[in-house]
């Protein structure tokens, strides 16, 4: 817009003397002094995001963090990379700028003619409609990337899928833009002809149109794909499918426990002296443990030493939870994944399944890989991965068979961990009882939609974190849009003024311009929102929990609000418009 306007500035230069090229530096150089002042700014503003960030993780993300003192420590390395990466890629914006503006001769600049606001292209090409195909099919297959190929994890076909698919949904748009004077003759009176009108307006500049477009579609595309990965809690966790298990209760104890406390006996043996028929109406699954490092979300450190739990056979063949991965050849493994824990592995690793997340972002691992610890003789030992859970209570623990539990840490007995599933609606009771009744081992237990929802607050911070970044996008994208309408509104004043001389009501034309600008917002907003549908669906398809989708629709409804709101500053903008002035300016210009 700026080069357009020094358009004049331009021609005259050139009147006078000046080189084509000498003239480029000069608005490289101008425009380049613009961009680094602007890179500066953003630089120092950068500090103050990312303190607002920390102050954010300590007040209103705490959970995220645990409780760790966060303080700002700021890189001067990286605030020079960040500013110079920046001024580079606007200087680069000025280029192409100037490239478009270097087509046009000196007389059409000193003219005004360079605005390509006046018409639609004869021949529009037809090179947009090719790219769109291609990214399309690149997008379908990076989405399908990870489900054929092992190894390849799923955050890599999700952004490359949504890349090429929001660049596919422009090329569409860009194909369109131009074509809309052919396909919609302005046919007709009233709100029907007016909308077809403001359709065929639409593609009178459709470089700018697409700019505008592209910026709300990037945002949109970040606020609707990325809030449907936010990890709701817990439904019901008495599902056997559900991420507890089938579990409602998690306790771990001080002290070992060598009886079976589904079993008067065992109870008797313990020391429990409550009523037993409390006890009649839960089951519960003990483990073995050994103590060590936290590997779930709620860790700021690696683990070296991951806290190890051993599955008794009735927890094998119990089976429960969703398992995201496996390595389960037989039809009984893949019924109950558990059962892989069984297998001799010929080379001497362990058979162990962990929590999807905590092996890929806490233990940096995959499906099939190895984690190398030593036992308590000390000698090293391989964990082999042969399943992964999927968004499960069990993020903080490894999990390996008793009997190679028993011969890797013979000298830890009893049980320490133990889930209990109990009937809906007496978690509460029984978690109270149970606590009272086994206090003399330390019995401690939690609820497991309060352990998973403190596993989900820290990737919903993130993913908050991320939004508001696509937050900033969209801000920017509103932006762009009212600077188009303001300038579009400039540059058509002329022809504004001949249609309200031949009897259209300011009315009537204020709600073309902004009719014209609410349909590229909404172009806009589809061109991130299909592609966010396309790049989530194999997500949703193996997950249909996923997602709050009331709180996405009700960000989308708010974008859609916000940018018709943006719209009203063509209403005002064309009301305000001289009719004279603007008819002279326009005879001038014939």
């Amino acid at each position: 817009l700026a080069g357009e306007r020094r358009a004049r500035v331009g021609g005259l230069m050139l009147a006078v003397g000046f080189s084509p090229g000498m003239v480029r530096r000069a608005f490289v150089f101008e425009g380049g002094m613009v961009a680094g002042i602007g890179a500066i700014v953003g630089a120092i503003a950068s500090a103050g995001y990312a303190k607002l960030m920390l102050v954010g993780l300590q007040t209103l993300w705490t959970d995220a963090v645990g409780g760790l003192e966060l303080r700002l420590h700021v890189s001067m390395t990286s605030v020079v990379i960040g500013a110079v990466g920046a001024w580079m890629v606007m200087v680069g914006a000025v280029v192409l700028s100037l490239r478009e503006l270097s087509r046009w001769s000196a007389r059409s600049l000193l003219s005004g003619a360079v605005s390509t606001g006046g018409g639609i292209p004869s021949k529009p090409s037809g090179r947009s409609g090719y790219v769109g195909v291609a990214s399309l099919v690149l997008a379908i297959g990076s989405l399908l990337l990870p489900m054929m190929v092992a190894g390849v994890q799923e955050a890599i076909g999700f952004f490359l899928g949504g890349m090429f698919a929001v660049v596919a949904a422009l090329s569409g748009l860009s194909y369109l833009l131009p074509r809309m004077g052919r396909w919609w003759p302005v046919l007709g009176a009233g709100r029907f002809g007016l909308c077809r009108l403001a359709i065929r307006n639409m593609g009178r500049n459709s470089k700018r149109s697409l700019l505008t477009a592209g910026l709300i579609a990037s945002a949109t595309f970040v606020l609707a794909a990325v809030g449907v990965f936010r990890l709701k809690g817990l439904e019901n966790p008495h599902e056997r499918e559900s991420g507890a298990g089938g579990f409602a209760l998690i306790a771990e104890s001080a002290a070992p426990v060598v009886a079976d406390l589904n079993t008067a006996e065992g109870r008797e043996l313990a020391g429990v002296t409550d009523d037993g028929t409390l006890w009649n109406d839960i089951q519960i699954q003990p483990f073995r443990l050994k103590e060590g490092d936290e590997t779930s979300c709620l860790s700021t450190y690696q683990a070296t030493s991951p806290r190890i739990l051993g599955a008794r056979p009735s927890m094998i063949e119990r089976g429960g939870f969703a398992f995201a991965e496996s390595l389960a050849t037989t039809a009984d493994e893949r019924a109950i994944p558990w059962l892989l824990l069984n297998r001799t592995l010929e080379d001497g690793a362990i058979p162990v399944i962990g929590d999807a997340a905590a092996v890929r972002w806490q233990l940096h691992r995959s499906l099939g890989a190895d984690f190398v610890m030593a036992d308590e003789r000390g000698q090293e030992i391989r964990l082999r991965f042969v399943a992964l859970l999927q968004e499960s209570t069990l993020q903080s623990e490894l999990i390996v068979s008793e009997a190679n539990f028993v011969r890797l840490f013979p000298s830890l007995s009893g049980y320490r961990f133990f889930m209990v599933e109990t009937p809906a609606g007496r978690e509460k009771e029984i978690s109270a009882a149970m606590e009272r009744s086994l206090s003399r081992v330390g019995l401690d237990t939690t609820l497991s939609t309060e352990r998973y929802r403190a596993y989900a607050a820290v990737q919903n911070t993130y993913l908050s974190a991320f939004q508001l970044c696509g937050g900033f996008g969209l801000i920017l994208g509103g932006a762009g849009l009212v600077a188009v309408v303001l300038r579009n509104v400039l540059e058509r004043r002329g022809e504004l003024a001949i249609f309200q001389a031949l009897g259209f009501s300011r009315k009537t034309l204020g709600r073309l311009v902004q009719l014209e600008h609410v349909f590229l917002f909404v172009c806009g907003l589809l061109a991130g929102l299909v592609p966010a549908g396309i790049a989530v669906a194999p997500q949703v398809i193996e997950r249909p929990s996923l997602g709050p989708w009331v709180s996405t629709l009700g960000i989308l409804t708010a974008i859609l609000i916000a940018g018709i709101g943006a719209t009203f500053v063509a209403l005002f903008s064309t009301a305000r418009q001289p009719i004279l002035s603007s008819l002279r300016s326009e005879g001038a210009a014939g």
